[in-house]
């Protein structure tokens, strides 16, 4: 009987399992007893209430429909907290992904220089072609948040990452240069800090920040160096680069005053204006001084077919050739050299079109055209064209070189030296060249000058002398001349105002290789820089004297003289070079040289770097666009550019951090300035109210002193009647 019994009640779980796993308990477990009861009449008892059966078989009973119950339960919420869990891990993964993805989309934007609208229209139109990309249907970006975005959250933290990298360094420079703002209307001043990156150990240039002003004085200049750079990193300046209008120079003897005025201050270092500026102004100034117009005939000479297809026309007509002549650059004379050349090869066909202009009085004439025309008269127009391009490609070469953001400043003395005296071996005789210093030499002086006819105007000028027929020689003596007057000054020019004339141009080509390997020199030369650094509190005595030991030991190990010989700055940086030869020597032996060596190579050798961030400008440049906004793009610009460039960007938790806190960032700058707007606006209003009460008591006050008057006025007649009686 109770195997029966039990057999029945096995046969009841069995049949409540089955109906779990159906998932329909009450009909299942219906059809299961009705089966049951059938089978069995002994099995009525188990349907009976819970008091009618025994205690054992009713808790046998409970015990295995609830054991199955939870077993069930347990799988089913199982399997749903690992799906819910992996349901949010993906969620999570997809939210840094689009996140990455959302700033590399407004990075890309700011690279090419692309307008907000087309950041959100693309992303759009990405939607409808990658239909399958969990991370594109999640992208949502819209012009108002990439702005936000890129000028709160982006900038914000790529600014973070600069000044943490600057605080690592012990010295730094700052570079820094104005320039007209067309669409602000307003002189743009771009500040570029130079130092030494741990990180990369090298030096390393970057771009700031920017700022705005009206009037660009003495004072400006101060306060907004001081408004733009904290003061803990002004301490940390060693030198200032800068171009060379006078207000730069006032500028900096202020600066000097205010922030270096004890004498255990540390002092900047003076290494002149930028060098590549004074080399284009010296050249300018000398091409100038010859009067001969060549300037305004290459400009005119674009301008004559510039968007003017009836001379086109004619012109192609007349010489049978489509090649015009190219654009003169106004802010770069040495950048005319093809210029100069392309004017000089379709000479022949301009004044085979000048002629047929002349000839038919149809064709209209214009303020270019006599201008042209006029210079095709003069007979010495090709060699002067000749000489103006044989200059300019004397002095391109240093142009192009000191262009780069690489450590160069130990090669500016020789370099500038070495175009100095090729130049004055033009004009000035011999034997003051072998016998006098080169920095004493004066070339206005005619005793230091060889006589005209001995002028050397280079060999391609003389040709085009020869060659050019119906010349006078008092023509080539008057040519050669001025030839000579444009030598003169482009050389005063150089010496007066370049970084030859400060000493430690020349100190500090201790640490140029070929000046190293040349022993009882490259010691003189790093006597000087020494001597200079300890005048200037930026280094002590002692420090001094451990620098000249490690340095004289250092170059005299054989191997290091022949990576001298060896060295070739166009294949090598000199950072990286004196970083390898130093630690492949003995790091920990030479501390004190690695320090100095650090500290040279961040010195500026010119402003190149200032001149290409207001390039970037031109691209950046929109209507209505905030300062704040440009800022933000010029520093983004610089510093994927610092980091090898979108591909090699790497978007890390902290950036994703920032772009997601860029929101917030961009309210709170909203309500600031709503609160300085508001704060204003009261404080208008209390001017207006406090100058409506100041006209109300001048005139009370006036017409109380008129009363007053008329009052006096009455009495003295009283007083003069009352006399009579």
């Amino acid at each position: 009987m109770n195997s029966k019994k039990h057999q029945d009640i096995i046969k009841y779980k069995n049949s409540i399992s089955v109906s779990f796993v159906d998932g329909n308990v009450t009909k299942a477990r219906k059809r299961d007893v009705s089966a049951v009861t059938l089978s069995n009449p002994h099995s009525k008892r188990i349907l009976q209430p819970v008091s009618s059966v025994s205690s054992h078989e009713n808790r046998l009973l409970f015990e295995s429909c609830t054991n199955v119950c939870m077993e069930h339960c347990c799988t089913k919420t199982s399997a749903v907290t690992q799906q819910g869990k992996l349901t949010k891990m993906k969620n999570f993964v997809l939210t840094d992904e689009t996140s990455k993805a959302e700033i590399m989309w407004c990075l890309n934007a700011v690279m090419r220089h692309n307008s907000l609208k087309d950041v959100e229209s693309s992303v759009s139109l990405m939607k409808t072609i990658f239909l399958n990309s969990d991370i594109v249907k999640r992208m949502n970006l819209c012009k108002d948040k990439a702005s936000y975005t890129i000028t709160y959250g982006i900038t914000k933290h790529f600014q973070k990452e600069l000044y943490l990298l600057i605080q690592k360094s012990n010295e730094l420079v700052i570079s820094f240069d104005k320039s007209l703002n067309k669409l602000c209307q307003k002189e743009q001043m771009d500040i570029v800090v130079r130092f030494w990156d741990d990180e990369k150990n090298e030096t390393s240039t970057r771009y700031m920040t920017s700022t705005f002003f009206g009037h660009t004085t003495a004072i400006d200049l101060l306060e907004a160096i001081k408004g733009c750079v904290p003061l803990d990193m002004l301490k940390k300046m060693t030198h200032i680069s800068m171009d060379g209008p006078n207000v730069n120079f006032k500028f900096l003897r202020d600066l000097k005053l205010d922030l270096f005025s004890d004498p255990e201050d540390k002092k900047l270092l003076d290494l002149g204006n930028c060098g590549l500026h004074t080399m284009h102004c010296a050249f300018k100034a000398g091409i100038n001084a010859t009067k001969w117009n060549i300037i305004e005939f290459l400009w005119t000479l674009h301008n004559l077919f510039k968007n003017v297809p009836v001379q086109k026309a004619d012109y192609i007509s007349a010489s049978g050739s489509a090649d015009f002549s190219l654009k003169f650059c106004g802010i770069r004379w040495l950048k005319n050299i093809a210029v100069a050349e392309r004017a000089r090869v379709i000479l022949p066909n301009v004044r085979k079109y000048v002629m047929k202009v002349t000839k038919e009085e149809t064709i209209s004439k214009c303020a270019s055209f006599e201008t042209v025309s006029t210079a095709l008269g003069d007979t010495l127009l090709v060699p002067k064209l000749t000489f103006f391009q044989s200059l300019a490609s004397d002095v391109q070469p240093f142009m192009s070189e000191f262009q780069s953001d690489h450590p160069l400043t130990p090669f500016l003395h020789d370099a500038i030296y070495a175009l100095v005296r090729s130049l004055m071996e033009r004009f000035v005789k011999d034997d003051v060249l072998k016998e006098t210093d080169l920095y004493k030499i004066d070339v206005t002086k005619k005793d230091n000058l060889v006589t005209t006819k001995y002028i050397k105007v280079g060999y391609a000028t003389e040709a085009a002398l020869k060659h050019k027929k119906g010349v006078l020689d008092l023509q080539i003596l008057q040519f050669k001349n001025q030839v000579s007057i444009c030598l003169q000054i482009f050389v005063d020019k150089i010496m007066v105002r370049s970084p030859l004339k400060f000493p430690l141009t020349k100190s500090v080509s201790c640490m140029d290789p070929a000046i190293a390997s040349r022993g009882e020199i490259a010691y003189k030369r790093l006597f000087s820089a020494l001597r200079i650094y300890v005048e200037n509190n930026l280094i002590s005595g002692i420090t001094a004297d451990k620098i000249d030991r490690e340095y004289r030991h250092l170059i005299g190990i054989p191997v290091v003289q022949e990576k001298f010989q060896t060295f070739k700055r166009s294949e090598i940086r000199l950072d990286n070079f004196w970083v390898d030869l130093i630690t492949s020597c003995g790091k920990k032996d030479y501390e004190n040289l690695s320090s100095f060596m650090k500290s040279v190579m961040i010195l500026s050798h010119g402003n190149a770097a200032v001149e290409r961030s207001f390039s970037v400008n031109k691209e950046c440049l929109v209507e209505n666009q905030k300062e704040k906004s440009l800022i933000a793009q010029k520093i983004i610009y610089d510093t994927v550019n610092a980091k090898g460039g979108l591909v090699n960007f790497i978007v890390t938790k902290d950036l994703i951090h920032a772009a997601r806190n860029a929101h917030m960032w961009y309210k709170e700058e909203l309500a600031r300035e709503n609160r300085e707007k508001r704060d204003a606006e009261e404080m208008r209003d209390r001017r207006k109210r406090a100058a409506k009460v100041l006209r109300e008591l001048e005139a009370k006050k006036r017409q109380i002193l008129d009363d007053a008057v008329k009052e006096t006025a009455r009495i003295d007649d009283e007083i003069k009647v009352a006399q009579k009686l």
